[in-house]
């Protein structure tokens, strides 16, 4: 090396040591040793050493180095023990370190010798004794070691653990793992990484994932290495699910990038569960990285496309390779063989021959047998078993000697299968014994059945399958007397046949009896109603379905209830909106089955309650059998439906309490009223005449909503105890639209202030008129009109009433009010100047993270906003008001807390930007516009600067930049663009203000001047520095204390940095932020706060 690097420091170091490495990195041999032979010289009165030799520490190495064979090692510790380095610790522990490592015979009773002369050997010393004895697999002598290295008082450390453990694992001793656990927890151990992963790996191979889990969740700190320890293990124990989802938590909530081993891993997942999306997925993100796709990794993708079905998805991907390997050709060549397309596997093989950078192997043998198998190729199949041999001395196993019987087996040749078994090398196996008898079954062949049958008793004598096919073969010879002899040996011996096994498919809802399945219907009615042939025959593509389906009323709503059993990561909101597509809702089934949210798991059963309707008793006596409940959609009035169902117009109005100028919405619900059933020709399909023009407020298809062709509408029918449920099947599979609705309860009034009648309302609009010349009003005309249709118009009295003549005692702050209102608390908010905006935009919103506007009043020339009542305040006031600044732990918010109210304000302005129609950009969203509910859920306030954003309008540009400071994006300030980047930019300051409790600006003085520090501005620094963890942990709330997962806390922060870009363009889009968060939100509803408080408690406490 030194020689290498031009380096004169051991100018002293003899000749020896350069030609020792010379000779080093060429092949094995001994000349090196050679060297060491004494110089042939005289040696002079006061030297032990050859003239011109000088021997040291570092030629020793050297020579240990290039050591490679047991002999050499021998020779070069001749030299150790004459040159008095015997006891050196360094140069011993090289030798020793050779011999752990080596495979050769004899190494670790050599190296036992050698450890056994020292008289002071130390810990590293030790555990590579340890180790070697664990690579030799002579655990026995292991355990020793590490019960001597006890005795002689040194003390184990995490190395010795991981060894240990490492050697259960591989004897799958699951007892002595247990122990060794147990000492290092007693030892104090647990809490480094490297012997968490190890003891991680360790109860995973002994199938504990539990306990894998449990060590996981427990642990400090986590690298890489151990997340793919756990997603190794879920994957080694076919919990396949558990990796996908594991792995989906690393993304999410850990600083840490997959590698090549995860990437290798979750594929591997990925085939086992056919789960092609998900697969698709990782490639997309892979090829998208910026290392691409490593050799592994697109070996392991050519496998996943081909186990998942895409068998033309592994070509394409073998094909865009640039370097391949045998891995390479023999993923593609089996999956071609898997999918019968013998004739291109095999044609892959010649071509892997031609190439001849790649020799075949036995593993590429199989899969050309497996081809010829599954492609009746006799002669082929017969060529390639004897080329192994041949042209690539490549000895047979017991499993190419099965493909080939077969192979013959299939064709029908099966007394030549029995012959290639006979003249086998080795004893055949019971597998390949009852491949052959399937062939006889198959083809009749009686006589050899029964030898077969001998041969498969001696091996395994109480294999039900093997009585089975022997039974088969004798009913289809006709031999009734033996098959009951069969069956009578199979009771005798009390052989049984196993259990059906179940299996994870999803149902193609395409015909009357699978509908009748999900639905709890009679497949017959289907059939009849739709004018099926048969109950399996398959729905036409794109026909809607009826289903008669029985209706009864519980606890005061009607209700069809069906059973539903889940599967593994199914949820509530899962089923209610994915698998019935919105016919139950969340919920409906949370209040219907005992089973929380959090504790669902595969195989439980629970109710499943569709929602239906009855006629009243007025709609029957007037001739009304049925009530149709038809989800609206895009374009579509009342004239339109009534006339697609042949209903009356009128009845259809009187029934859903609508007058002829009402506007429908999209999404909503409209009851039709029916006479007679329908019939399948009435939903086949729409009028053909196009419907009218929709009025002026409804929304106008902007091609983001249901109407894609991946939803179909759905009808729910429903008579007098029987009701019909209209499906649409499409695709091969039924779709239910997934849209919600917004049922209206007519059991229940709320008790509401009363509004203005009629001839008040007419007095309103023309004391306005009157004063178009006068003085400004707080709202136009136009405005007052729209908004009495949806809100309540109050009298100045009943606010002066419910908020005590606003006096003090009921100030909320400034000149919001709080009041009582028929018993329920408002917000009574009192504006002066033109609020039209604001009651436009608030009186067509209804979500449920924006503050709803319940009515309006005005006088002497104000506005009166009523509000529901928020009654945990504003969000500013918990994280940073001046009556909070001790922040003790009743004013504090937890961890969980601040996640749900970020979550709940994204969804809020997600729906502002996506779906609200116009969108709208709220343009002044701050801590102190967010309110809390008596939950701490949020709801988004203050729409005075909001302005609408039509879909394709250019950003708009403003003069009068208004708002506050640290919450201003900087192309607001500087030009005064509004597009929704905006609230991103402002949604992004309030997740800092979660995460750190500071103000979005706080001013310092320095040198008697004033300046403002911006909370967005210093997360730059925080993020980005040496000591990001560190950095990090000081830029959290210190009232959390420790009370919050690291890493979900740098995913958000992450998160909240991507919002403040100073690039608008670099900001993502609020459904992109919504996704994220949601991630953020889920992870942290699994994370619980105890593991913090206690895991130290509780690892030192067992």
């Amino acid at each position: 090396m030194y020689v290498c690097m031009g380096s004169p420091e051991f100018e002293s170091m003899t000749r020896s040591n350069p030609m020792l490495k010379r000779f080093s990195l060429g092949s094995p041999t001994r000349l090196p040793v050679a060297l060491f032979q004494p110089p042939r010289t005289s040696l002079t009165s006061d030297s032990t050493t050859a003239v011109g030799f000088h021997e040291s520490e570092q030629s020793l190495i050297s020579s240990l180095e290039s050591c490679s064979t047991l002999r050499d090692l021998s020779q070069v510790h001749a030299r150790i023990v004459r040159t008095g380095f015997e006891q050196h610790v360094f140069v011993v522990g090289r030798l020793i370190s050779f011999c752990s490592g080596s495979e050769q015979r004899g190494c670790m009773d050599y190296a036992s010798a050698v450890f056994r002369r020292l008289n002071w050997p130390d810990g590293f010393l030790w555990n590579t004794m340890i180790r070697g004895f664990g690579r030799a697999n002579r655990p026995a002598e292991a355990f020793l070691f590490y019960r001597r290295m006890r005795e002689a008082g040194k003390n184990a450390d995490n190395f010795t653990f991981s060894f240990l453990l490492k050697i259960c694992g591989q004897l799958s001793a699951v007892e002595l793992g247990k122990q060794v656990h147990c000492c290092v927890l007693k030892v104090g151990v647990d809490s480094h990484v490297f012997v968490c992963n190890s003891l991680i790996h360790t109860h995973a191979l002994f199938d504990d994932m539990v306990a894998a889990r449990q060590v996981f969740e427990e642990s400090s700190e986590r690298d890489l290495v151990s997340w793919n320890s756990l997603i190794a293990g879920y994957v080694h124990c076919g919990l396949h699910h558990e990796a996908l989802k594991t792995f989906l938590r690393m993304l999410r909530s850990s600083f840490l990038a997959p590698d090549e081993i995860t990437l290798v891993v979750i594929l591997s997942a990925c085939s086992r569960l056919g789960a092609l999306d998900f697969g698709r997925w990782v490639h997309s993100t892979v090829s998208s990285s910026a290392g691409g796709c490593r050799l592994p990794v697109t070996n392991s993708l050519i496998d996943m496309y081909a186990k998942c079905g895409a068998i033309d998805r592994a070509v394409e991907v073998f094909d865009d390779m640039t370097e391949r390997d045998t891995v390479s050709w023999n993923s593609l060549i089996l999956g071609l063989a898997m999918h019968g397309r013998a004739a291109e596997a095999i044609s892959l093989f010649e071509r892997m021959r031609r190439c001849e950078l790649e020799e075949p192997n036995d593993i590429t043998f199989l899969g050309v047998l497996c081809a010829c198998s599954h492609g009746g190729l006799v002669e082929e199949g017969r060529r390639y078993f004897d080329k192994m041999t041949r042209d690539c001395s490549i000895f047979p196993s017991i499993i190419h000697y099965g493909c080939l019987v077969d192979i013959l087996g299939r064709a029908g040749q099966v007394r030549e299968a029995y012959q290639v078994i006979r003249e086998m090398p080795m004893e055949c196996t019971a597998v390949v014994w009852r491949t052959l008898l399937g062939a006889c079954r198959v083809h009749g062949d009686l006589e050899l059945g029964r030898r077969v049958q001998e041969h498969l008793e001696e091996l395994e004598p109480d294999h039900s399958s093997d009585y089975m096919l022997l039974s088969h073969l004798y009913a289809k010879a006709g031999h009734w007397g033996d098959v009951f002899e069969v069956r009578e040996a199979m009771r005798e011996r009390r052989v049984q046949k196993p259990e059906a096994g179940n299996s994870s498919v999803n149902i193609p809802y395409q015909s009357p009896v699978s509908i009748a399945y999900l639905l709890s219907a009679d497949a017959g009615n289907i059939s009849r109603i739709n004018g099926v042939a048969t109950e399996f025959a398959t729905v036409p593509k794109d026909q809607l379905v009826l289903v008669p389906v029985p209706c009864s009323c519980s606890g005061g709503y009607y209700q069809h209830n069906v059973s539903y059993t889940f599967t593994s990561g199914n949820t509530y909101f899962m089923v209610a909106n994915d698998t019935y597509q919105g016919l139950s809702t969340c919920q409906a089934l949370i209040a219907q089955n005992p089973y929380g949210s959090l504790n669902l798991t595969a195989g439980l059963r629970v109710d499943v309650p569709l929602r239906c309707a009855c006629p009243t008793a007025e709609q029957t006596s007037g001739g009304i059998k049925y009530l149709l409940t038809y989800i609206i959609t895009w374009g579509d009035d009342v004239p339109t439906i009534a006339d697609r169902f042949h209903a009356d117009y009128q009845a259809v109005l009187h029934a859903n309490n609508l007058s002829s100028s009402s506007t429908i919405y999209p999404f909503t619900t409209l009851l039709v009223p029916l006479e007679t059933e329908p019939t399948k020709d009435e939903v086949a399909s729409p009028p053909s005449a196009p419907p009218p023009s929709q009025p002026a407020d409804t929304p106008p298809n902007d091609g983001s909503g249901s109407s894609s062709s991946g939803h179909k509408w759905v009808f729910v029918g429903v008579g007098i105890g029987v009701g019909l449920l209209a499906l649409c099947c499409a695709g091969g599979l039924i779709w239910f639209l997934c849209y919600r609705r917004r049922w209206r309860r007519r059991l229940h009034v709320p008790d509401v202030p009363v509004p203005l009648k009629t001839a008040e309302s007419s007095a309103v609009y023309s004391e306005l008129s009157d004063k178009r010349s006068g003085p400004p009003t707080s709202v136009s005309a136009q405005s007052v009109r729209s908004a009495i249709e949806s809100l309540t118009v109050y009298e100045f009295r009943a606010l002066e009433a419910a908020t005590a003549a606003f006096g003090e005692d009921h100030r909320i702050m400034g000149s919001v009010y709080r009041g009582v209102i028929n018993g329920d608390a408002a917000a009574i908010k009192r504006l002066k100047g033109d609020v039209s905006n604001e009651i436009n935009i608030l009186k067509q919103i209804n979500h449920s993270n924006v503050i709803r506007l319940s009515g309006f009043c005005l006088h002497d020339g104000n506005t009166y906003l009523v509000y529901e009542f928020a009654e945990k305040g504003s969000l500013g006031d918990w994280l940073h008001h001046h009556h909070n600044i001790k922040k003790d732990s009743s004013s504090c918010l937890s961890w969980k807390e601040r996640v749900q109210i970020a979550h709940d304000v994204a969804h809020g302005l997600n729906y502002l930007h996506n779906y609200a129609n116009p969108p709208y950009v709220h343009q002044n969203l701050k801590s102190s516009n967010i309110l809390l509910d008596g939950e701490l859920r949020a709801k988004i306030a203050n729409f005075g600067l909001a302005r609408p954003v039509e879909d394709g309008e250019r950003p708009h540009l403003t003069r009068h930049v208004v708002g506050t400071q640290g919450y201003m994006a900087p192309e607001y300030l500087e030009h005064g663009l509004v597009t929704p980047k905006l609230d991103v930019f402002a949604f992004g300051v309030v997740m800092l203000e979660l995460l750190s409790g500071k103000e979005a600006a706080v001013a310092k003085e320095e040198e008697g001047e004033k300046e403002e520090t911006l909370l967005w501005a210093r997360v730059g620094t925080v993020m980005t520095g040496e000591d990001a963890r560190g950095g990090l942990m000081a830029f959290l709330d210190p009232c959390l204390g420790r009370q919050y997962p690291l890493e979900l806390a740098h995913a958000m922060a992450e998160l909240a940095m991507l919002c403040v870009a100073r690039d608008p363009r670099s900001r993502p889009s609020m459904t992109e932020v919504l996704v994220s968060l949601s991630g953020i939100h889920d992870s942290t509803l699994d994370w619980d706060p105890s593991d913090v408080a206690d895991s130290s408690s509780m690892i030192h406490g067992r």
